[in-house]
């Protein structure tokens, strides 16, 4: 996921980046991943003990989907 980030960033930056486009992207999705990361790791421990999640799903699942989801937005949308 994070190759494919980088790729797509930087097909998108490469015109715009001044020195070294692909360390650039890289940095941009090492960022959105963090960001994805920390939002799914906070935001589950926010929710209330009336919200009952399945079985199956756990805190780090839930960190782990964001923190893809925020990368897979990030290198889709930013520009």
């Amino acid at each position: 996921g994070a190759g494919a980030c980088c790729y797509f960033l930087n097909q998108k930056k490469l015109e715009n980046a001044k020195k070294d486009p692909l360390l650039w992207c890289i940095v941009q999705s090492v960022v959105f991943l963090a960001l994805g990361f920390v939002v799914g790791t906070v935001v589950p421990a926010m929710l209330p003990d009336s919200i009952v999640l399945p079985e199956g799903v756990t805190p780090a699942l839930l960190s782990a989907i964001s923190a893809l989801a925020s990368l897979f937005v990030g290198c889709t949308w930013f520009k």
